[in-house]
Order: structure tokens, then C-alpha cells, then sequence
């Protein structure tokens, strides 16, 4: 049985050393073909110049989607340890204040969409957030309520909002034929803190560490 062994592997040694050989073959032959054509090696640089502007596109592109993901992934990892500290600020002296000043000037924009999500989520309310943090259209995430879909933009602002990007909201949710939620950090101008509407509800002050804190909180109480 061993003599047998051994003569199984000096033919796959033998068939090895012959595919070796054709290759190399192949290759002096194609190496004599190019040779001997007047723009032999310029058509052989035009064809892998060609391949490699065809291939190196998709590979940047899968590059950045990779990016997006680990991005996307990183922002989600830091969102639960943010919302955790926020609801732990909550137990301590002027907490409000506390959390607000954190929320403006610790967590990043990005941070703040999968927070508000999360927040969302702890409540057992169906998510869907957009993988793209810019060119979504307005919309930075989708809830359910009630079984119907509920269209929500997420702002970490530090300023007064403007009235034009709520009414811009909300007229992308009349397009959609979808009511929306307008979250944000900021602070509620005159203009802003007496607008009402049935389908859309603005999301801020205290109302907004009720939702993260996991507090009672009345959606669209306009309704």
C-alpha cells in the first residue's frame, strides 16, 4: 500500500511539473507573438492600462462602501455608550443641564441620528436608519407607529433652528404622504415654538431627553 501511495504522488508531482511547463510554454510563446508585431508591447500596455481603469473603479468602490459600513457600525457602538451616560447625568445635580451641554457639545452629529434611533428601539419601536449619513433626501430615519411609517430628521444643533427647515420637513412628508418627527438639540425660537401641525411633531427640550431617557413621552400630541 505505501509503494502504491508513492506512485500516486509521482504522477501528481509528474502532472505538476508538466502544467508548470505548458504554462511557461504559453507564456515564451506569447512573449515571441508580441515580439514580432509591429506595436507589440504598446497594444499589450494598452490592454492592461484598459483593465486596470475598468477594475480600479469597483474597487474604490467597494473601499468606500467598506468605510461606510465600519463608520456606519462605529457610530452605532458609540450611540449606546453616549445614551447610557446621558440617562446616568439624569441622577445628578442639574442634570438637565448637564445632558443638554453634553448633547451641543460632546456628541457628533452623526453619533446623535444612531442615538435617537436607538432610543427609539429601546422602546421596542421598528427602526429603519438610512446607511448614509448625507445625500439621503432630508430623511435621516424611519419609524413605525401604530404600523405606519413615520419619517424623522435628526439635528444636533446648537443654535435656534429655523422655522424654513421645519416647514422644508414637513412638506418632504406631505410628498411622502407620511407623517414626521423633527428632532433636534437646539434651541426653539418664537417662530418656531408656536408652530403646529397634525403631521408633523417637533421633538426638543425636555421632550427630547424624555425620548432618550426612556420616559413617558406623547407623540404628534397635536393630532
Amino acid at each position: 500500500m505505501a509503494l502504491v501511495g508513492f506512485e500516486n504522488l509521482t504522477v501528481v508531482e509528474n502532472r505538476i511539473r508538466e502544467s508548470i511547463g505548458d504554462i511557461f510554454s504559453g507564456a515564451q510563446d506569447l512573449y515571441f507573438y508580441i515580439d514580432s508585431q509591429p506595436y507589440g508591447y504598446l497594444g499589450l500596455f494598452s490592454f492592461l492600462l484598459l483593465v486596470f481603469l475598468v477594475l480600479a473603479p469597483s474597487g474604490k468602490y467597494y473601499r468606500s462602501k467598506d468605510k461606510s459600513v465600519l463608520l456606519h457600525k462605529k457610530n452605532i457602538g458609540q450611540a449606546k455608550v453616549q445614551l447610557n451616560y446621558i440617562n446616568h447625568l439624569a441622577t445628578e445635580h442639574d442634570g438637565a443641564k448637564k445632558q443638554f451641554y453634553f448633547i451641543r457639545y460632546k456628541v457628533d452629529p452623526f453619533v446623535f441620528e444612531e442615538m435617537i434611533m436607538a432610543a427609539f428601539a429601546n422602546r421596542d419601536i421598528r427602526t429603519r436608519k438610512e446607511r448614509r449619513y448625507t445625500g439621503d433626501g432630508g430623511v435621516d430615519g424611519r419609524i413605525f407607529l401604530n404600523g405606519k411609517l413615520v419619517l424623522c430628521q435628526m439635528k444636533r444643533w446648537r443654535s435656534h433652528i429655523n422655522l424654513k427647515d421645519i416647514k422644508n420637513f414637513e412638506a418632504l412628508c406631505h410628498k411622502h404622504n407620511s407623517k414626521g418627527l423633527f428632532i433636534h438639540s437646539g434651541r426653539t425660537g418664537e417662530g418656531c415654538k408656536e408652530y403646529r401641525s397634525d403631521s408633523l411633531d417637533i421633538i426638543s427640550g425636555i421632550r427630547l431627553l424624555d425620548l432618550l431617557c426612556q420616559r413617558p413621552i406623547e407623540f404628534f400630541p397635536n393630532a
